[in-house]
Order: C-alpha cells, then structure tokens, then sequence
C-alpha cells in the first residue's frame, strides 16, 4: 500500500465504552470528547445520553467544528434499563421501541448520521423465529420515526 490508511476509511471510537463513566449520561462528557475530537487519529464518534441540554449543545458545536463523524448509540439504555425490542410481549417491546425513540431528538441535535442500536436478548430456538418477527416489525417502527430526523438506523 502506497498510501496511508486514512485514504481509504476513517477510525472511529464508542465514547460511552472509552470512557464508562460517561455512560449514565453524566460525567466529564465535554472533556472526554473534546480529548477524543481534538485527537487526529480519530474521524467518528459513536456518543450517546446526555443528560445536561448545555453538555449535548455544547458537544454538537465542538463536533461540527472539528469534523468529527457521529453516531449516537442507544444501547447503555437499552441495556442499563433492561428494554427488549424483539419481545414477543407486544406492551413490553412498544416500551422499548418508544424508550429508544425518544432519544431521535438528541440525536439529530448532535447531528448523528446514524442511530445506532441493539436487539434484545436471545430468547432461544423454540422462540427464535418469532422474536426475529417482533425486532423486524419493531426495526420498521423506528426507522420509520428515524427518517424524520434524517437519520439511518444501524443494528
């Protein structure tokens, strides 16, 4: 190879697994993008929950200017409060589908290209099949909601 890597694609980072203390949505979230944005071997970020409107603004200005790619994970929230997208209980996985919605706004205000996210458990081979229906339906549903704020969704 005659070139460097970064000719041919970009390194990006999950903040929120660089730096667990940030995965509640509180912490030193400014300082540790700024460390992460301002450090050239990176060109994406995957970011998530912000809980201080001033953090998540402040953050979106600071990746605009530095040209960082972003992604927004909602996977600490899925996970820390238990959500199930492909639940076969139809209450349970709209629970779940309008917990991970609610976070499009953010989101789109930290100007993510993608919105990324995880399924539910396993729930094993006599369900499988089943729970595969229930995660497609639910995957619809927000990429449906996705497309409002011109974001794609990534499993």
């Amino acid at each position: 190879m005659d070139r460097h890597w970064d000719h041919f694609c970009g390194l990006s980072i999950v903040h929120f697994l660089a730096f667990a203390n940030c995965q509640s949505g509180e912490g030193p979230i400014l300082e540790t993008i700024s460390k992460i944005a301002h450090d050239d071997f990176f060109s994406g970020i995957e970011v998530s929950r912000m809980n201080d409107l001033q953090v998540c603004k402040q953050a979106s200005e600071l990746l605009e200017q530095t040209h960082m790619n972003v992604d927004f994970g909602v996977h600490p929230m899925i996970l820390t409060e238990k959500h199930n997208i492909n639940s076969h209980y139809a209450d349970e996985r709209q629970r779940a589908c309008a917990t991970v919605e609610s976070y499009l706004v953010q989101a789109a205000e930290l100007k993510a290209r993608r919105f990324v996210l995880l399924s539910g458990p396993d729930p094993g081979e006599s369900k499988r099949a089943d729970a595969t229906k229930a995660l497609i339906e639910s995957l619809h549903h927000i990429a449906e909601a996705a497309r409002e704020y011109q974001l794609s969704v990534a499993l």
